[in-house]
This record gives structure tokens, C-alpha cells and sequence, in this order.
């Protein structure tokens, strides 16, 4: 991953391992700058994950579903 700084919030997508293409949210940093803590949704729950940096890319948050309001 490129020096792109991420922080709680962000939507990253988990590039290896067993969640390989899964969307996750950033819970937390650590002060290293080593770890991250990402939350991803697995079976409608929200699990935590402690992930390194090359293991994330940062993308943009899905747009909301909004095709029941638009019809």
C-alpha cells in the first residue's frame, strides 16, 4: 500500500486472506502505525479484525441503497 494515511472511518478493502475482497470499516490504529483494527460484517454481525497496512487497500464507502425510496 502506498503511504496513504487511513483512520477510523475509512472503508478499506481486505486484499488477503480468508476475508480476500471483503469491505471493512477502520475501528482503530495503533500508535505504531503497524495494526489496524478494521470491523467487517460476516453472517449480518459486525466482527472485529486486526489487520497490517499491506493487507488493505483504501475505496470509497458504498452509495446507500436507496432503490425501494427512488420507485
Amino acid at each position: 500500500m502506498t503511504e496513504e494515511k487511513l483512520k477510523a472511518g475509512d472503508t478499506v478493502r481486505i486484499k488477503s486472506g480468508p476475508f480476500a475482497s471483503f469491505p471493512a470499516t477502520v475501528e482503530r490504529v495503533s500508535e505504531d502505525g503497524l495494526l489496524l483494527t478494521a470491523s467487517v460484517e460476516v453472517f449480518g454481525r459486525a466482527t472485529p479484525l486486526e489487520l497490517m497496512f499491506c493487507d488493505v487497500e483504501k475505496i470509497e464507502p458504498p452509495e446507500p441503497n436507496n432503490f425501494y425510496w427512488n420507485n
